[in-house]
C-alpha cells in the first residue's frame, strides 16, 4: 500500500479512513488491534508542516519537542520524557531510563571498531576489536558533505547487541523494543529527503504523536547544516495499526474534511543558521540545560536566543512550564499554540 500526502494532518485523516475500511482484526499481546495487512509506504510532500492540529485528537503539543531534544542530545533519561507524559514510565524497565530511546542510538551508538574475520564456525564466538562509540548524526553529515549525492548516509537504530538476548544468552524480555529501525538521508533533485523504516507503528501514539514530528524535525536541521532545502519524508511502516478501544477517536479523525488542513503557510522554513555540527551541539547543550531548569521551576536564560530555530524550541518549553504566552518566528507554531 502506498500513499502520498501534503502534511501530517491530512495523512492522519486519510490513514484513519483506510484503517477503518481495510484494516483487519487480530489480537496482539492480549489486545484487540486493527491493522493494515501489508507494509505501508507513506510519502509526505511538505514535512515542514509536521504539526497535529486536529482538535479532537488532543495531541500533546510539547512532548514531540522534548523527544526531539532527546534525539538531538543523545539523552534517554526518563526524567525528560515522564515530566511531560507520566504514563511513559510504564515503558521503562528500570524506572530511570528509556531502554530503547533513540537518542543514544543516534548520537553514541556503541559497538566494535574492527571488521569481522571469520574463517571457521568456531570463530563466531570471538569478539573482533575494541568497543567504540559512533555519533551516527555526525556520520550522516560528514558523508553528505563529502558526497552530496551519497546513498550511504544511514542511521541504524536497532542494536542487536542490546535488543536480542540477555547477557546469559536468553531471549531479551523488555517493555521497550525500538520500533523505528533505520533512517536514510538522501539528496533528491537538490533537496534532502529522509526515509524511515519502522517495524510496527501505532497510528495515534506513534505515527501521529511523535514519529513524523521527530524525524522531519531532524530532517530540517540536518538540511540546515548542509545548507540545502528540505525535500520529502518517506515513512515505511511494516505494520500500521490502532487498538480497538480507540475506534471512536479514529472514526472522528476519519470524518474530518481534508480541505480544512492544507498547509496554509506552504513550505515555511527557517533561514540557514547552523554553521556546523559543533555549532548545533553547542546550542543543544544549552537548550538541555535550560529545559531542565524550567522543568525544575528555575528562572534561566537561553544563550542561543538569536537563532530563530532554537529560540522557537526554547519558547515552546517556556510557554509550557511558565504558562507565558509566546510569539514564535514559525507561523505554524503560532497556529499550533493559538
Amino acid at each position: 500500500m502506498e500513499y502520498t500526502f501534503e502534511n501530517l494532518n491530512i495523512a492522519s485523516i486519510i490513514l484513519s479512513r483506510e484503517l477503518l475500511k481495510n484494516g483487519i482484526r487480530r489480537k496482539t499481546r492480549g489486545f484487540d488491534c486493527i491493522e493494515l495487512p501489508e507494509p505501508v509506504l507513506i510519502h509526505i510532500n511538505n514535512p515542514l508542516d509536521r504539526y497535529m492540529n486536529i482538535k479532537e485528537r488532543k495531541n500533546h503539543k510539547v512532548l514531540p519537542f522534548a523527544e526531539s531534544l532527546a534525539l538531538a542530545s543523545g539523552i534517554n533519561s526518563m526524567d525528560l520524557y515522564a515530566s511531560y507524559v507520566p504514563s511513559m514510565m510504564e515503558y521503562s524497565d528500570d524506572g530511570q531510563y528509556q531502554r530503547a530511546g533513540y537518542g543514544p542510538r543516534i548520537r553514541c551508538f556503541s559497538g566494535y571498531g574492527y571488521d569481522y574475520k571469520i574463517d571457521d564456525i568456531i570463530d563466531r564466538e570471538i569478539i573482533s576489536g575494541n568497543p567504540v562509540v559512533v555519533d551516527q548524526l555526525k556520520f550522516v553529515i560528514e558523508t553528505l558533505k563529502k558526497d552530496l549525492y551519497s546513498r550511504q548516509a544511514i542511521i541504524t537504530i536497532h542494536d542487536p547487541g542490546k535488543d536480542c538476548f540477555t547477557k546469559s544468552g536468553g531471549l531479551l524480555v523488555t517493555k521497550d523494543q525500538p520500533c523505528s529501525r533505520s533512517l536514510q538521508f538522501m539528496v533528491v533533485n537538490g533537496m534532502l529527503d529522509l526515509t524511515l523504516y519502522i517495524r510496527s507503528n501505532d497510528l495515534l501514539y506513534g505515527f501521529q504523536a511523535v514519529n513524523v514530528f521527530n524525524f522531519t524535525f531532524m530532517l530540517e536541521y540536518v538540511a540546515n547544516i548542509l545548507k540545502i532545502p528540505v525535500g520529502r519524508y518517506h515513512h515505511l511502516a511494516n505494520n500500521l495499526h490502532f487498538y480497538e478501544d480507540k475506534w471512536q477517536l479514529v472514526e472522528t479523525m476519519a470524518s474530518k474534511n481534508v480541505d480544512d488542513y492544507v498547509s496554509v503557510f506552504d513550505r515555511w522554513s527557517y533561514p540557514y543558521f547552523i554553521l556546523d555540527l559543533k555549532h548545533f551541539d553547542e546550542n543543544i547543550k544549552d537548550l538541555v540545560r535550560v529545559e531542565k531548569a524550567l522543568r525544575e521551576g528555575k528562572d534561566t536564560k537561553f544563550y542561543g536566543d538569536k537563532i530563530k530555530f532554537f529560540d522557537d524550541w526554547y519558547k515552546v518549553f517556556v510557554q509550557y512550564w511558565k504558562k507565558e504566552k509566546q510569539v514564535f518566528h514559525n507561523p505554524y507554531l503560532n497556529k499550533l499554540f493559538s
